[in-house]
């Protein structure tokens, strides 16, 4: 199977707070926003949005990482965890070309950094990025959280 697999274009997060989400993933993190699907009949049905949303509401908007991979948020609620690193999904991880270049650029937004003790992001950090050590899989990273509390992995490979 492994030779018919050639990326992984994608990562969609359903969303509670949509225009925050949307909000930090252009102007936070600054990936450029592609485009929308707006809800028609079917759409609604499926999410069980009916009376809740109309036909043209916006429904999924999408965001450019690099070429062929994408975030899609969409404007569908779901049952908050109280902390979103308890189930299955752990962290979005994007690399980036220079790690302290992106930790200036975040933390100038208002952006808390945190790396991670063990294996969860849960400590944050006030240091220098060039104190950091390459973790097991040989790269240098820190984390932010999006208006939703999802762990947003910056990494640098060395």
């Amino acid at each position: 199977m492994n030779e018919h697999i050639l990326a992984l274009p994608h990562c969609a997060f359903k969303t509670n707070c949509f225009q925050e989400m949307v909000s930090f993933y252009r102007d936070t993190l600054g990936l450029q926003e592609l485009f929308t699907l707006q809800h028609n009949e079917a759409s609604l049905i499926r999410t069980k949005q009916v009376g809740i949303k109309n036909v043209g509401d916006e429904w999924i908007k999408y965001f450019k990482i690099a070429p062929n991979m994408f975030v899609e948020l969409f404007d569908e609620k779901y049952e908050k965890l109280e902390n979103p690193g308890d189930f299955s999904y752990s962290c979005l991880t994007i690399t980036v070309e220079d790690l302290a270049e992106a930790a200036k650029e975040l933390l100038d937004k208002g952006q808390t950094l945190y790396v991670k003790n063990g294996t969860s992001f849960d400590t944050v950090f006030t240091g220098d990025v060039s104190s950091l050590e390459a973790d097991y899989d040989k790269k240098i990273s820190f984390g932010i959280k999006d208006p939703e509390g999802n762990i947003v992995e910056l990494a640098q490979y060395l």
